[in-house]
């Protein structure tokens, strides 16, 4: 009976050793394909400056003073306020961050 509970006991350590690697492995995992903060999105409202209807470019001026560029005039006027949300392309350099989605939210002049 001794023998068997001896047994008993290194079996069950051996299984929850066995399990514990599982779970840290299955986390990590997760952790690799599930967790990548290494880009970051964030909101940015910005307000129209400049309209180029030859190459169809809007230009937008954030609050400290960055000029960013999309396609697709459309509707847009001068003093329009557009909801952006950016990409930091996982840097902390503001250069090189990039327009993911625009969104019209009224105009400067509208009062």
């Amino acid at each position: 009976m001794k023998n068997f509970i001896h047994t008993l006991k290194v079996n069950t350590l051996v299984a929850f050793f066995f399990f514990g690697l599982l779970f840290i492995g299955i986390g990590i995992i997760c952790g690799i394909f599930i967790g990548d903060n290494s880009k970051k999105e964030y909101p940015q409202s910005m307000v129209v400056v400049q309209i180029d209807e030859a190459t169809d470019t809007v230009t937008c001026e954030d609050a400290t003073g960055n000029l960013w560029q999309f396609k697709d005039v459309e509707d847009w006027c001068i003093d329009d306020v557009a909801a952006m949300i950016m990409n930091d392309n996982g840097t902390a350099e503001i250069s090189d961050d990039e327009i993911i989605s625009v969104r019209y939210c009224g105009s400067r002049s509208d009062g």
